[in-house]
């Protein structure tokens, strides 16, 4: 049996690398490396925190950090965890932050700071060398092939099975982070397992998503990745395609539930030996929620010799999710413990511009649809895929914001005129022209001297007290280590 072993490098142990720019009105200029992409996201509401001197003392610098890395590190796990074709070639903990802050001060040696967006370097990984062309050639190879069998049972399964042969369990190949490592490679850990599986699903329209955590044998608890699959009996089920890779493929972790049996010898069940976690990164900024996994296998709940009950539309929705617990205390039916209570942020107003949500049409009082049309006239609306931006949704809307500016990122491609060498920026959200709010900093003479920032303020733990005139002329810069 292959060492099941998952790196960490890319997804668990990563604090984002944040060089603070404390610019006093003016940007600080960070050199971009061959193969940067550079993103300005305005943030929506402006972060303010105070400080004792105008140079942040240690404690001070953390509490910058951290609130910016609640907002960062949480948008790059959904991101990642969401789109792993689109996030394959980035170096996350190589990545650098940069705020655009201003600062004042306001009384004797206290300071206040704004910050009003982040500018985001981002680095192609190491081997990562023509990310653009590497995506489309992945993309290709997972267009390229189509699973077998009639059911959706049989697909998933096909899916399974070429996984398992395609890929070798190897930690010493370039690639072993990606799926791009599993398919083209042919040599990946179980994070190109699980990605490689989650796209072709997603490819053929196959509920998918990724699970981060432990998995746990004989040389105790290692980091992990597998897959949970929504099937047509509206239910979740697990799959390990990196465990089920021995000589062949087999079906020891294919669409299991919790309670499945996974190793007959000792009687170990599922959610024994896999113990999923919300805190993608280990940070403590975040944690996702699962959806609840079937208690019992596919086959168990679907006997081949009986067709799938039709799925209760309440079953396997968003509000069917668990949280991480002890082994010990986890319930049947659960993947790692019990549901979550707090219902999940509702979806921003502006979704990703790949995510549809189905609306439904409206009637006349004669049950017809307006305008005279008959149902045979209007295209029925598709059904929501509920792997579609899984995580994103979980976000708050600052986290959402960030998600959807790493959304758009366009990977650098090898032969490019200097890429990576411009910084796209998205539209600001507050515009000093369009203001006409005075703030209330002013100038010796008594003048303002900057506008309030129409966005809403959200303001750490500080009070703000009269001002005193705005510091300019310089720019001093404060770096904090990862």
């Amino acid at each position: 049996m292959k060492s099941k072993k998952f790196n960490a490098q890319k997804l668990l142990s990563v604090v984002l690398a944040a060089i603070l720019a404390v610019t006093l009105l003016l940007p600080l200029s960070v050199p971009a490396a061959v193969s940067d992409v550079t993103i300005t996201v305005p943030l929506l509401s402006v972060i303010k925190y105070e400080t004792k001197n105008k140079d942040p003392d240690e404690k001070e610098k953390e509490e910058i950090v951290n609130l910016l890395l609640k907002i960062t590190q949480p948008a790059y796990d959904a991101f990642i965890m969401d789109l792993p074709l689109q996030s394959m070639w980035i170096d996350v903990s190589g990545s650098e932050i940069v705020a655009g802050t201003e600062i004042t001060r306001v009384g004797g040696n206290k300071y206040l700071w704004r910050i009003k967006s982040l500018t985001n370097t981002v680095r192609a990984r190491s081997g990562y060398d023509d990310p653009s062309g590497m995506m489309k050639t992945l993309a290709e190879a997972l267009s390229s092939f189509t699973p077998e069998g009639d059911s959706l049972y049989e697909r998933v399964l096909s899916i399974h099975d070429y996984v398992c042969r395609q890929t070798e369990y190897d930690s010493s190949a370039p690639h072993i982070y990606s799926a791009y490592g599993a398919l083209i490679d042919r040599q990946s850990v179980c994070e190109g397992y699980a990605e490689a599986f989650r796209l072709l699903c997603a490819e053929n329209g196959i509920p998918c998503i990724l699970v981060s955590g432990k998995g746990i044998n004989s040389r105790g608890e290692e980091n992990h990745m597998w897959n949970l699959v929504k099937m047509d009996d509206g239910k979740w089920y697990a799959v390990d395609a990196t465990w089920d890779d021995g000589e062949t493929a087999e079906r020891s972790y294919f669409l299991v539930g919790s309670q499945t049996v996974v190793n007959a010898l000792s009687g170990t069940k599922f959610y024994e030996n896999h113990r999923a976690s919300g805190d993608i990164s280990a940070t403590g900024f975040f944690s996702f929620r699962y959806p609840e996994l079937s208690e019992a296998s596919y086959l168990e709940n679907n006997p081949p010799d009986r067709p799938p009950e039709p799925s209760d539309s309440s079953e396997g929705t968003d509000s069917d999710i668990s949280t991480e617990t002890d082994p010990e205390e986890v319930s049947p039916g659960e993947i790692s413990g019990q549901p979550g209570e707090d219902p999940l942020p509702e979806v921003p107003q502006d979704p990703p511009s790949d995510s549809s949500v189905p609306v439904r049409a409206e009637t006349s009082s004669e049950g017809g649809l307006p305008g005279g049309e008959t149902s045979a006239d209007r295209q029925e609306e598709p059904e929501e895929d509920p792997a579609d931006h899984y995580f994103f949704r979980q976000l708050d809307p600052e986290q959402q914001n960030y998600y959807l500016a790493l959304e758009k990122l366009v990977a650098p491609g090898a032969g490019e005129e200097e890429p990576g060498s411009t910084s796209e920026s998205l539209p600001s959200p507050d515009s000093d022209s369009e203001s006409g709010e005075a703030d209330p900093t002013e100038s010796e003479s008594g003048e303002s001297t900057e506008k309030e920032p129409t966005v809403s303020d959200t303001t750490a733990p500080v009070t703000e007290p009269p001002t005193q005139p705005t510091e300019t002329g310089a720019v001093v810069s404060l770096t904090v280590g990862s």
